[in-house]
């Protein structure tokens, strides 16, 4: 089972605010390991963590793959399963450590 990691960076005085997607070092040996999103403020705070990771499995070429989010405090954590493309978000406990 894999992981992806997501989280929420605020603005700065140069950036806008944004979500990060980042992929353990030797996930699937891509060469891709994070991906950088604008938080869309049309979008709920879910939604926006699910673009980023949506967008990072894309670019690992990851398919047919069931996609289960869970909130852990100051990110969200998303595990691959087999199946299905979509997505299942889940609230889980406060466990988001580095």
């Amino acid at each position: 089972m894999d992981a992806i990691k997501t989280k929420y960076y605020g603005p700065t005085n140069y950036k806008g605010a944004r979500i990060i997607a980042r992929a353990p070092g030797g996930f699937y040996q891509h060469k891709v390991r994070s991906v950088i999103k604008p938080y869309d403020y049309a979008l709920g705070h879910v939604e926006n963590h699910q673009q980023a990771a949506n967008e990072l499995f894309s670019r690992l070429d990851i398919r047919h793959k069931t996609i289960i989010g869970g909130s852990m405090g100051d990110c969200m954590v998303w595990i691959i399963y087999p199946g299905a493309a979509k997505f299942n978000v889940k609230k889980e406990s406060n466990a988001c450590a580095k």
